[in-house]
């Protein structure tokens, strides 16, 4: 096609016009090819699309109805529900330092608060491999959106699996719904819509680990009866993609295996938290290449 294409071009108006047509078919073309691969594993936007979906209609996806759903183009991180509504960010294998430093920032604790907030969080996800934050966005990110949508930390358990990867991401996007609910209901009931902000710490806080405590609930009735489905309708959960580069991983310790795992007698955590008689007595992370 170039070829032929080259040998009849005799000006460089010609020439402009030429090479701008065909891009636009190149570029039209590949489009199309995307479209039409519908992919087993589920990665974030797929997970995201099949858990709004699940929740609305009890019904799940298969790879090719997704397909038709997803976009090509997505935000790195994105919490989206269903196709359109962007309820916040996600980042997945994140350093419990990085949870801690948003819970005292929100709360602006000192460490014997911070000690019992930790305590309720290790409560929550006690029978989890993996420990949810939802925090103000920041950067680019709070740039992105029209109002301050939250980033969900997700901090990764040792001996996570690509189920537990997924369910994490699931609670993660029902988290930032709630939230989402939430900040909608209070701009109704007030004409500032950034009320949430002017909320002393201890209130924003003990909101976040309500919403954490309500889902979680949501997500034990849920998330069994959809990974019980999704092979059955064709897609690959034992593939890990929700995770999507390098990460951390960290171990809930009680107070008699701090030695075993080299968390300091003294309790000294990360991010300058001291955590001697928390039921998150100590933590220790590793570095996991994917």
């Amino acid at each position: 096609m170039g070829s032929l294409v080259v040998s009849r071009i005799t000006s460089p108006v010609a020439t402009w016009i030429a090479l701008l047509s065909l891009l636009a078919v190149h570029l039209a073309t590949n489009y199309k090819a995307v479209r039409c691969v519908a992919m087993r594993t589920l990665n974030r936007q797929r997970m995201g699309i099949v858990v709004s979906h699940f929740h609305q209609t009890g019904r799940v996806l298969t790879p090719k109805e997704v397909s038709r759903r997803e976009r090509v183009l997505e935000h790195d991180g994105v919490l989206r529900w269903g196709e359109h509504s962007v309820l916040g960010f996600g980042d997945v294998g994140v350093r419990f330092a990085t949870v801690l430093a948003s819970l005292m920032k929100d709360g602006s604790f000192d460490d014997n608060a911070s000690r019992r907030w930790i305590r309720e969080l290790a409560t929550i996800f006690r029978m989890q491999k993996y420990i949810l934050w939802p925090a103000k966005s920041t950067g680019r990110r709070r740039l992105l959106s029209a109002s301050s949508l939250p980033t969900v930390y997700i901090c990764l358990k040792v001996g996570a699996t690509a189920n537990d990867q997924a369910k994490a991401w699931s609670h993660a996007l029902l988290v930032a719904k709630e939230l989402s609910s939430r900040r909608r209901r209070r701009a109704r009931q007030s004409d500032d819509k950034n009320a949430d902000d002017d909320d002393d710490g201890m209130a924003v806080v003990s909101e976040k680990v309500v919403v954490l405590q309500a889902t979680m609930a949501e997500m034990d009735g849920n998330f069994v009866a959809l990974a019980s489905q999704l092979a059955a309708k064709g897609w690959d959960p034992d593939t890990a993609c929700i995770e999507t580069g390098g990460g951390f991983r960290i171990a809930v310790v009680s107070e008699d295996d701090r030695g075993a795992w080299g968390v300091p007698a003294d309790g000294a955590g990360v991010g300058g938290v001291v955590d001697a008689n928390a039921a998150l007595s100590g933590h220790r992370e590793s570095k996991k290449a994917v």
